[in-house]
């Protein structure tokens, strides 16, 4: 196994950002390495287009990892590459968080591969600093889940756990469900609950906005159907 080094490499959180979000390291490297683990060839291809490499881009390998991907598949990719350096690329955000490349990174430490992570956009981290929620202790659930007696109990069990603990609970959603979540927590959340939600981060539609439940009832539908948002709460 050739293998000696993989980079974390962050993806922009919106097409419009050009890469300005990502630190000027982490456009190098997307620029010039050949070979990329992935969770979409397109959004790839997309992103390494777009720092105009210098080879082309029918000559970069890409191997897929997603949700599914194990780790013996992900070692047979190891024992294919012939380059000293590869890098995961995410399809927005950070590889590793909510993202499908921790396999990858786990079995890098594992076979003694130096993993190094570059700077660039996190939906989640983002979110919480904009929404003026405890930042010192908080705690990510990912998707809830789908079924509605389920959501709603896992809902209600944040904001206990949040009132216990003092904590900001984060959680995203499928883009086209982002409406009937958000009338989810406005029902099962208390009226003094603070809720925000974090909609195109870095887009030119950002839209970040935090108010208790209460005030949020006396307001419209907020734009965020089939929108990539970020979900925060606090009790």
């Amino acid at each position: 196994m050739k293998l000696k080094r993989i980079y974390l490499l962050p993806n922009e959180l919106h097409e419009h950002t050009l890469l300005d979000t990502l630190s000027p390291l982490a456009v190098q490297k997307i620029k010039t390495l050949t070979t990329f683990f992935t969770e979409s060839e397109k959004m790839a291809r997309r992103c390494i287009a777009k720092t105009k490499p210098d080879h082309a881009i029918d000559s970069i390998s890409l191997y897929v990892v997603d949700k599914d991907t194990a780790s013996a598949q992900v070692e047979v990719y190891f024992k294919a590459i012939d380059q000293e350096e590869a890098g995961i690329l995410s399809d927005a955000g950070c590889p590793g968080i909510a993202d499908p490349g921790a396999v990858v990174v786990a079995l890098a430490h594992r076979k003694g591969i130096e993993v190094i992570p570059l700077v660039g956009p996190s939906s989640i981290l983002l979110a919480l600093m904009a929404s003026g929620m405890n930042g010192q202790s908080f705690y990510f659930h990912g998707y809830l889940p789908i079924e509605q007696a389920k959501r709603v109990k896992s809902i209600r069990q944040m904001v206990s756990d949040s009132l216990k603990n003092k904590t900001t609970q984060l959680f995203i959603e499928t883009p086209y469900r982002n409406l009937s979540l958000w009338k989810d927590l406005l029902e099962h959340c208390s009226a003094d609950t603070l809720l925000c939600i974090a909609c195109g981060i870095t887009g030119p539609d950002q839209y970040i906005k935090t108010m208790s439940v209460s005030a949020w009832k006396k307001l419209p539908l907020p734009e965020i159907h089939k929108k990539p948002a970020i979900f925060l709460i606090q009790a």
